[in-house]
């Protein structure tokens, strides 16, 4: 499971403000898994100088007085799991924070890895699973759940998957957008690009992957979804699309492809929307010979224009910035991983920040870990808060405190311009090779954590799970 530098990787995950945002972590259109060896769980204290903070499945309410960020917190899996589903890989909140979303690509309900969605629920302080999406015409090896995005409020749901066959072959890829009313969760369109392709499934020659990632605005009028594979500026150049809902029904606006984009520069790799939907963040993690780019798109009177590309300061090949990307409420602030950079140690992993000011976008600050390691993979999944003060980052592959590829989180907030690591998260039962932060998503305002961990073995092997914490 282990993902090498320079492997091609067309694999990343969506972000916006109220969405998923995250990097593919292992190749999941492979049958491969990792092994069930796990080292013994140390008990050695976490050395950092930030609050490392622990989740665990539901335990009885703290007592009065006790701080919240520091009690268990729920562990979310699906009620029908009975093996190899992957649960985890993407999810989203809304932003209140009541809702959540999870995907499992390798669900086989509709067929052998053809992938479902969760829906969970919070009420009085405890979750529940409340749904389970389905898409109309999903079968084998669609991946139904790559990517997910909910609205602001919870009642619209995105789903992608990348592999899926109609109508453009095998590959080719589509969204499904779906609706709640009622406590009852129903498919209220199938979203897919007029000018897909597709060819073999679960290649990457020939194939859009359109679903790869995908973002949605606030109130759920507009639809981003990404195609990193599309071949329109080159074989694997990329391409993102963005749609619009009216009386229910959804309609392709614009096709988005950057200005300067050449072949593997996988433009799509991620996504991310303001809140209003009239700008739009979109990761290109292999420009310029894997060193990565974003792009920054804004929507007026129906159309859509470049506004500028954003890169790191200090970006090198390989460093894949732009693998995972998320925008606050306004536009105005961008956060961007870039998980192979090399800043404290090989493969360690960074996470940049821009603001818009006078129009321009300006890098504010490159982010790490406090305790970060080679091959840690910090940035491979990020959110922002709807204000932009609060950061979360995970960093599948860190080893501490759960052995290798357990993987953790982490949270920076902002005071006075500057940025600080507040807390480091980890999974309470975590293990070696669970990939937890392989996907993270924030509340609103940013006081609510979800983490996913694909490769979790609870309830049963690499049944997936996602974490909850209070920040």
């Amino acid at each position: 499971m282990t993902t090498h530098r320079r492997q091609f990787i067309g694999s990343c995950v969506a972000a916006g403000i109220g969405v998923l945002a995250g990097c593919s972590t292992s190749s999941e259109d492979s049958s491969e898994s990792p092994t069930d060896s796990r080292p013994t769980e140390t008990t050695t204290p976490v050395q950092s100088p930030t609050e490392t903070l622990a989740s665990t499945t539901p335990t009885p309410s703290t007592p009065d007085g006790d701080d919240s960020s520091t009690s268990p917190q729920p562990k979310l899996s699906a009620d029908d799991v009975n093996g190899t589903t992957l649960f985890g890989g993407s999810v989203a909140v809304s932003n209140d924070g009541a809702t959540a979303l999870a995907g499992a690509t390798w669900d086989s309900t509709n067929g052998r890895m053809a992938g479902a969605a969760y829906v969970f629920e919070r009420s009085d302080g405890s979750w529940s699973q409340q749904a389970k999406l389905l898409s109309d015409d999903t079968d084998s090896r669609d991946y139904f759940g790559k990517s997910v995005a909910l609205s602001n409020d919870g009642s619209l749901a995105i789903v992608g998957a990348n592999s899926d066959d109609d109508p453009h072959g095998d590959g080719g890829g589509a969204a499904y957008v779906f609706a709640r009313s009622d406590g009852s969760w129903d498919q209220q369109g199938k979203l897919a690009a007029d000018d897909g392709t597709g060819g073999v499934k679960a290649s990457s020659s020939g194939n859009d992957h359109f679903g790869e990632s995908v973002a949605m605005s606030g109130d759920g009028g507009i639809a981003l979804v990404a195609a990193p594979d599309e071949n329109e500026n080159g074989t694997a150049a990329g391409a993102a699309y963005a749609f619009e809902r009216s009386d229910g029904s959804w309609s392709q606006q614009a096709k988005l492809l950057a200005d300067d984009g050449s072949r593997i520069d996988q433009f799509g790799s991620s996504v991310g929307l303001s809140r209003d939907g009239s700008r739009a963040l979109i990761g290109a993690s292999h420009d310029s010979n894997g060193a990565g780019s974003a792009y920054i798109f804004a929507r007026s009177d129906g159309s859509w224009s470049q506004q500028t590309k954003i890169a790191a300061d200090d970006g090198d090949s390989d460093d894949q910035f732009g693998c995972s990307v998320a925008m606050s409420d306004d536009g105005e602030h961008a956060f961007v991983g870039a998980k192979y950079d090399r800043a404290t140690a090989s493969d360690a992993g960074s996470a940049y920040v821009f603001e818009r000011s006078g129009g321009a976008w300006r890098q504010r600050a490159k982010l790490t870990a406090d305790d970060g390691d080679s091959e840690d993979h910090f940035g491979t999944s990020v959110d922002i808060s709807g204000d932009g003060s609060t950061l979360l980052t995970g960093a599948y592959g860190d080893e501490d405190p759960h052995g290798e590829e357990a993987g953790s989180a982490y949270v920076f907030e902002r005071s006075d311009g500057s940025w600080s690591q507040q807390a480091k998260l980890v999974a309470g039962d975590g293990e070696s090779e669970d990939e937890f932060g392989g996907s993270v998503a924030l509340s609103g305002d940013g006081s609510l954590g979800l983490v996913g961990a694909k490769w979790d073995n609870d309830p049963v092997r690499h049944a997936g799970s996602a974490y909850v914490f209070d920040i």
